[in-house]
Formats: C-alpha cells, structure tokens, sequence
C-alpha cells in the first residue's frame, strides 16, 4: 500500500493543487485512469463545499488529506477544522417535476455517494473526517456495459441523478455534449443530468434561427453542421460562422435584449436549445461555466477581428466593425448594474452611477450591491489599456469581485482574494486600480481598501467635502502576496461617499490643463445638489465646462452613495 500526504488552504486557487496530486500521486500507484478521475471529481465537489460553507471567519485554515492507494483501490481521508457537516445524513436527492419547483445546488452531495464505493464521516477532536473509498472493480463505472447496472457497494445508494435511469440509446444520443465548447470542463455526469430535458432542433440548409428585433430568451448550441451570422442583411456576402461545438443567443440572455444579428443555417444542422432559467439557475452555478462562457466570448471577439481585418479594403467590413464594436460595448454595459436604478427598495440607501467610455468599449468600471442583508458592497476600478482586451479583463475582475464579496466579510480578504485570481495567468501584464468598501447598514459603518486608486470623496451631511484617506496598496494583477490593509470611517444620516476614476480628475481642456482633484471639490462645494443623481449631473456639466470643445481622452465613471440613516430607523419612523 502507497500512502501520500497533502495540505492545502481554504482557497479555491488550492484545488488545482489538489487534483495535480491527486493524477499525479494515482498514477505513480498504477489505479485505473477513471477511477482516478471519478476521485478527483468527487475530491472537487467536497474541499470546494469546504472552502465555500465551512468557515465563518476570513482566517487561513487548512485541509488535509491522505491518500492511500493499493491494487483494490483508493482511499482519500480529507480532514477540516470547519463547522460540523455529514454529507451521509443529507436526505436523497428528489427529481423536481418541474423548473419552478428546481433548486439551484445540493447535487454535489449526492454525486460523490453515488460515485464512490463507500462513504464515512465521523467528528474527531473539533475536526471533519470524511473517508472516500473507491474499489478497482467500480472504476470504470460510466463507460460500457457497467454503465447499464450502476454499481453501489459499500453504501446502499439508490441511483440520485435521471442519467442514471436512461438507456443506453440515450447515452449515445446524447454523447455530443463533451464536444460543446461551454461545457469543456465540466464533469460529463453533471451536464447530462442537467441538460436531459432539454429540447434539441434540426434545421435545413438557410433556415433563419434568430433575426435582429427578436426577443430571445434561450442559449443554443450547435451540436452539428455550420450556421452563418449576419450583422446586416440575410443573404450578404460578410458573415461570421459558427462551427459545431459553439453557442448563440448567449447575448440575449446577458442583457435581456433584442437579437441584433441574423443567424442562419448553412448547411443541415442540429441545435440544443437551453432555456435562460435552466443556464442562470442549473448551469451557472457549476464552477467553470461562467469562465468557458467568458473564453467563448474571447474567442469569438479575436475571431471576429480577424475576419474583420481580413475585410478592412472594403465599406462593408467597415460598418461590420462598428458594428462588432457595438455588440462589445452593450456586452460590457450589460455587466455593470442599472446606474439609475440602484437600491430603489432599500430606504436607507440613496445611489446613482454613471461610466462614459473614451472609446466603444473602455476598462472603467463600478458596481454596488447587497453581499448580504446588512452589508453593501461598493467597487469602482480602471483597467489599464483600452478597447476589447481591457473590456475582457473588466468583465473578469467584475466576475471575482462579486463571487468574493458574498463569500467574505472583510474588504481586505475580498481584495486579496480577487488579486490573487487576477495574477493567475495574467501573461498579458494588464493589471486593474480598485477601491473596494463594505458599508453596515444597521451601523454606518465603513470599512475601505484601496488598490491604487483615486481617493473617494466624503460629503459631510453639514455640507463639508473631504477626501478620504487611503492607504496605499499595489495594483491588482500584479503580485498575487499583495497585502492591502483596511481603513474605516462612519457614515452619518444624509452623508455622502463619491467614488470615481482618474477620467475625472485627469479630463484635460484645449490648453492640455488638467480638471484636478482641486477642481472637483471646488465645483461640489460650488454647485447645489440634493441627492446622489444631482451631484454627479453637476461635477459632469461644470467638466464638460472645462473641456469645452477637447475629446475626451480617458473613460469616466463616476457612483456617489448616500446614507439615510440605519435601515431600522426608517422602519421606526414608517410605522403608523
């Protein structure tokens, strides 16, 4: 018997550490390739739940695991200092009858009870210890005849997933899945069981699937043959294709619009067609799909300026470039929040935002929301460069930003964490400034990070204006150990915090003279407002003054928020 030994953090960067050992370590020991996979699979779904749900604070814990692997098997024993859990006493997954009564997660669970030979769980000393075993014999299991008899020795597991319950004829109709480029990483088993229901559509050469206007609430993905994008007429001669193995509508989906090309089958060709609840509510919340989904849309960008570039001599490939241009811009638009409709249903709050590109598509950004009932969470960053490249490491820090905000309390560990994800394959160099901040609603309290960037305003209920101050941190992107120290201060009822991005401060006129931070709290000291909306309309007009008739060089954002009072005061005095 090989017995091995790993310990990792409470971070999901940590997992691809895991499963390196893990193929590493099962393949020195000579176990089957599947059974390998099936472990790995299953080793994802429960240090991904601890990382996730076990820890109440933002301190560093760790996870440690032991294999031990022999010519019957392998065992993982996995051990954890979090809250008590026991996977075996979680009750066993119900198919829904229909979508609305779909609950988002939970099947992880029952996939590694499924997958495994056997299961254990005991409380040891203030720790978790979960013990997976796995038998040679039900290493294969999912490929050939196994797969008609699901195996489950060790614990009587009934069969949780609907895949497990078809034929084989539907296991081979089915087979296409691995070839979708969305799904690339994610465990077959699990798509197959979401995507079952799913209705699938067979085309003729020059059907049209969807056409500019149309309302679209569904993502298809072409399974085979080779559709055509038209961004102007039907029949022209300038077209994107789709090769199978792509998707479209996704854009439909993002942003709730209209369909703004024509999409048209070239040859006979097969569709799935995903309805948007079942990708928002079964799909997204795998790990790895909004990642496949953000690369698909990458690609197809390069793609698109390629072909795009190919076609510059002539008018046409002009206006299919303004109009690719336009469909990134409302892409990027379509990620950020509603600037003018933030907090309508929160009495406390008060919220505007704004963000001007320079070019079509620009590297600003900001975002507000609710990571919990009593805590808001405020961002505004520049990216640095321009254009597409800038708009995609946008929509990726974006991305982090919010998965990160609802999993910690501390802007700090926030910061951090999104940092570290950034630096992670950032071979481009591109790097991104960022001022973070959590706000207490049931306290006032404000707790602050910066990462480079331009110090917020502070708008005293008295009518005083002042710059926070910061301390000072490094870009993100850059070094993945990057530290950034938090900084609080204490909002009172009517103050208010702008936030905002160099556009402003740096927006130059005619004689190439700076607008200054100097500049922007003189013009909020001179002009009237009276909420968040007002005093971003009169910084922008008393701008616009100083430009005069100078381009604007750099994109400009700008949120203001403002605090009303704790949410508990305003339910006192709402009461008749």
């Amino acid at each position: 018997m090989q017995v091995d030994r790993l310990v990792i953090g409470n971070d999901v960067a940590e997992l691809r550490r895991m499963t390196d050992w893990l193929l590493a370590s099962g393949t020195a020991s000579g176990i089957a390739r599947d059974l390998v996979f099936n472990l790995d699979v299953c080793a994802n779904e429960a240090v991904a739940n601890i990382i996730s749900y076990a820890y109440e604070d933002d301190k560093h814990h760790v996870i440690a695991l032991e294999l031990n692997t022999s010519a019957q098997g392998a065992c993982l024993t996995i051990r954890d200092d979090g809250r008590p859990f026991n996977l075996l006493e979680v009750p066993v997954h119900q198919q829904p009858t229909s979508l609305a009564d779909a609950k988002v997660g939970g099947l992880g669970v029952h996939l590694i009870r499924h997958l495994m030979s056997k299961c254990a769980y005991r409380r040891e000393n203030g720790s978790n210890v979960l013990v997976l075993e796995m038998y040679a014999t039900t290493a294969a299991k999912g490929r050939g005849a196994d797969r008609r008899k699901p195996q489950t020795r060790g614990l009587a597991i009934p069969p949780v997933f609907p895949y497990e319950r078809r034929r084989n004829n539907d296991r081979r109709r089915n087979g296409f899945i691995s070839n979708l480029q969305l799904f690339a990483t994610i465990p077959y088993e699990a798509v197959e069981a979401v995507l079952v229901d799913c209705a699938t559509r067979d085309v003729a050469p020059g059907t049209v699937l969807l056409a500019p206007g149309q309302i679209n609430n569904t993502l298809h993905l072409l399974i085979s043959g080779r559709l055509r994008v038209h961004l102007d007429r039907v029949d022209s001669s300038d077209y994107i294709p789709i090769e199978a193995g792509g998707c479209f509508g996704e854009l439909s989906i993002i942003d709730g619009r209209p369909v703004s090309a024509f999409v048209v089958a070239e040859v006979a060709s097969r569709v799935l067609l995903i309805h948007e609840n079942v990708f928002w509510q079964r799909l997204i919340p795998y790990p790895g799909v909004a990642r496949n989904l953000l690369t698909v849309l990458s690609e197809r960008m390069r793609q698109d300026r390629d072909i795009i570039v190919d076609q510059l001599k002539d008018k046409l490939a002009l206006e299919h470039l303004q109009k690719e241009i336009a469909i990134a811009q409302q892409l990027q638009l379509s990620m950020l929040p509603a600037g003018d409709a933030l907090f309508r249903d929160r009495p406390e709050l008060q919220a505007y935002a704004i963000m001007e590109p320079a070019k079509n598509v620009g590297g600003d950004f900001y975002d507000a929301f609710l990571a919990s009932a009593d805590r808001l969470f405020v961002a505004v960053g520049d990216v640095s460069g321009k254009g597409i490249p800038a708009a995609l490491f946008m929509a990726r820090t974006i991305t982090q930003l919010r998965m990160e905000a609802v999993r910690r309390r501390s802007p700090t560990a926030v910061l951090e964490a999104v940092n570290r994800a950034l630096c992670e394959g950032n071979d481009s160099g591109m790097f991104v400034t960022l001022f973070c901040g959590m706000l207490e609603t049931d306290t006032g309290k404000f707790s602050y990070v910066n990462a480079g960037h331009n110090p917020p305003l502070f708008l005293a209920a008295d009518g005083t204006a002042r710059f926070l101050k910061v301390r000072k941190g490094l870009v993100a992107g850059v070094i993945d150990r990057s530290r950034y120290p938090v900084s609080t201060c204490h909002l009172a009822a009517d103050d208010t915090l702008l936030l905002y991005t160099d556009g402003v401060t740096e927006g130059a006129n005619t004689d190439n003279e700076l607008y200054t931070e100097e500049r922007l709290l003189a013009s909020v000291h001179a002009d009237k407002w009276h909420d968040p909306r007002s005093l971003i309309e009169a910084i922008r007009a008393n701008m616009a003054e100083f430009s005069g008739t100078a381009a604007q060089a750099d994109d400009i954002t700008m949120l203001a928020l403002r605090f009303l009072g704790t949410r508990a005061a305003h339910q006192v005095v709402g009461k008749p």
